[in-house]
């Protein structure tokens, strides 16, 4: 009860602007950011937001994982990629919660996402994690908050948004030096248009095999598709030339693999990439 009226609280003051200064209280709507770390030595524990954490292990690769719209750090992707990360590689990974602010309406929410990712940005150098080191993986809305940390760090290494959504502020291909987006819902709840350096569209980016039709569905597989390719990445996809040679699947160019925690790839001049795919796991 006392969590679900600070939270209409909070929806009150971001429609209404108000402020104890000029700048909309939507602005500090990052400071309601969590962060929870895992990796061989701490399963889940909470970050200091003021300092530098010793449990951090150095000289391996951070997975940062930012959920989407009406979502926790405990729901959708997270307990899944971090159980596939952590079993099968020797990475650190922080989960970010920003879900006080996800729960509230989708245009709230999405006024939001240049605070959450500032103030997810601030924490990351805190942090003192070197951005050739860092993969930042969003879903939903989360992959526009990834977009903006990645702005405000720089030189971070690979952004990998999951079927982003609609966003006033949008992730773009300079955000990291390699960005991968992986779409399939871009008729709904998706952009379904090139954002990245390398765009997936996995059976071409609509309605996804054993979705009939449902597109929450459809758009969930983006999360599922790359969880599954943490351990035994199969998703080898073509390039495409154009649009319309993904859309009537003839695609005939170089493979690169879709998803996984590489931290460099290369793809094709086009970036344009599609994957066909089975109805159920792993795919």
């Amino acid at each position: 009860m006392i969590r679900s009226v600070f939270v209409l609280a909070i929806a009150l003051a971001i429609a209404t602007g108000d402020s104890d200064d000029t700048t909309p209280s939507f602005h500090r709507n990052g400071e309601f950011n969590r962060y929870y770390l895992y990796n061989s030595r701490v399963n889940g524990q909470q970050m200091s937001l003021t300092t530098q954490s010793s449990d951090i292990i150095q000289g391996v690769t951070t997975v940062v994982i930012v959920h989407g719209h009406e979502e926790s750090y405990q729901t959708s992707l997270n307990p899944d990629l971090r159980r596939e990360l952590l079993e099968s590689q020797n990475v650190n990974v922080i989960a970010v919660d920003w879900s006080i602010i996800a729960s509230l309406s989708y245009s709230l929410a999405q006024n939001s996402v240049l605070s959450v990712g500032e103030y997810m940005a601030g924490f990351l150098a805190l942090q003192n994690i070197n951005p050739a080191s860092l993969h930042l993986v969003g879903f939903n809305l989360g992959a526009h908050v990834v977009g903006v940390a990645g702005r405000r760090l720089g030189r971070v290494a690979r952004i990998t948004a999951l079927d982003p959504s609609m966003s006033n502020v949008r992730l773009t291909s300079t955000d990291a030096n390699y960005v991968e987006v992986i779409h399939t819902d871009g008729s709904s709840n998706g952009l379904g248009v090139q954002i990245g350096h390398a765009d997936f569209f996995p059976n071409g980016g609509g309605s996804q095999p054993g979705c009939w039709g449902n597109d929450a569905c459809s758009h969930n597989r983006a999360w599922l598709y790359f969880v599954a390719s943490i351990r035994d990445n199969t998703f080898n996809a073509r390039c495409c030339r154009t649009i319309r040679q993904k859309n009537l699947d003839r695609c005939r160019g170089a493979y690169l693999p879709m998803g996984g925690n590489e931290l460099i790839k290369t793809p094709c001049s086009s970036g344009i990439y599609r994957v066909n795919t089975r109805s159920s796991y792993p795919y």
